[in-house]
């Protein structure tokens, strides 16, 4: 929505061609061991939590197995039905919340094309061959539009080419093989041999009013709720829908838990940490 403009231009200038930049070696773990690097022996990966309780002496979390842990308090870095589910397992949700949460729309929700990805090579069942060699050389996707007989009148099939983008993802063998990701292909993909399937279910909220009200008005009162112990992070907490967004609001909610902004040398990358923080009402 208009209304969002001028704040999100501030992030990704709608006036002028933004710079960005990324790492141009390794992989995207050596991203996360860096990052995680003083808390590794506290990291645990597989073990998802399915509820939570606000008790006197802390958070109550329970895992899918079944056990249970206290903890000085909790971030929400889920989509907003996530969260619903963690909250109302044991009644922790709040009239607001319960009001609120069911309600954030995603783009799956209306247009199921972007739901499931396939992992695979096979650039030449997705790509035409008359652009093949570009797009798979400096292309960051490939989208086809086919007439359908949907109500929209046409069906989007949606390519990441993520071996020109993130050459670094694939380690010793860069340059060798095409990484891609399509969507909405699967036809296409039938006599392929793909690597595995992703989701996108709930990745990205729509960028509709009611969504921005929200960003703007319900989730800045749901920081440091319950005695400062539950925050909340991610795609929906933020108007934008954007990665960048997405990844600093998580900084912004550890930092309200105490922990230090990880890039206080880098000027830009500070400015928006704290517009960021004002955006949350967390500054």
């Amino acid at each position: 929505p208009a209304v969002m403009a001028e704040i999100l231009s501030e992030f990704v200038p709608f006036h002028k061609t933004p710079r960005f930049a990324t790492w141009s070696s390794g992989s995207p773990g050596e991203v996360f061991q860096k990052m995680t690097a003083p808390f590794r022996d506290c990291v645990r990966t597989g073990c998802s939590a399915i509820g939570v309780r606000n008790l006197v002496q802390g958070v109550q979390v329970e895992d899918e197995d079944g056990r249970e842990e206290l903890f000085d308090g909790v971030i929400f870095a889920v989509a907003a039905p996530v969260a619903h589910r963690i909250l109302s397992r044991w009644g922790e949700a709040t009239l607001v919340e319960k009001a609120v949460l069911p309600r954030i729309a995603y783009t799956t929700d209306r247009d199921p094309s972007m739901a499931v990805g396939v992992v695979h090579s096979d650039s030449a069942a997705v790509i035409e061959e008359y652009c093949r060699k570009e797009v798979l050389a400096r292309g960051c996707n490939y989208i086809r539009c086919i007439p359908d007989s949907s109500h929209t009148g046409v069906r989007y099939e949606n390519t990441f080419v993520l071996s020109s983008w993130a050459p670094g993802m694939q380690g010793s063998a860069a340059g060798s093989r095409d990484m891609l990701v399509s969507y909405n292909a699967q036809e296409r993909l039938q006599n392929s041999d793909v690597e595995t399937s992703v989701t996108s279910k709930e990745s990205h909220p729509s960028l509709t009013t009611m969504n921005v009200f929200f960003s703007q008005f319900f989730w800045p009162t749901r920081q440091g709720s319950r005695a400062g112990r539950f925050y909340f992070c991610g795609s929906a907490v933020t108007p934008g829908n954007g990665h960048d967004l997405s990844l600093t609001s998580g900084f912004a909610v550890a930092h309200a838990l105490g922990a230090d902004f990880p890039f206080p040398e880098n000027e830009l990358a500070l400015e928006d940490f704290g517009r960021v923080r004002r955006m949350m009402g967390l500054s």
